[in-house]
């Protein structure tokens, strides 16, 4: 299993809330922040933080016109997964 650090210089941490996402930019190897920003989650707030996002880091999956639609459906597919999983094992 590879370590983070020696793959990526940099990792992006998202806070997510109803009204706002919390970006934080951390450097991969020591944990220092390196940049956060907070940005509202209407459409414009979401493609803001993208770019800053890009500005940060290389990011080929967000350079595919269809990359971050598939990242984002991977992800909710998933969370799914897992949901349907416990509830099958009555663990929610």
């Amino acid at each position: 299993m590879s370590i983070v650090s020696g793959i990526y210089d940099i990792i992006i941490g998202v806070d997510t809330h109803a009204a706002t996402h919390t970006l934080v930019a951390v450097k991969a190897n020591t944990g220092a922040i390196l940049d956060q920003a907070t940005f509202p989650t209407s459409s414009a707030g979401i493609n803001r933080s993208l770019g800053w996002v890009e500005r940060r880091t290389n990011s080929p999956e967000l350079d595919e016109t269809w990359g971050y639609p598939l990242t984002l459906a991977a992800m909710a597919t998933s969370c799914l997964l897992l949901l349907r999983i416990f509830k099958r094992y009555k663990w929610l």
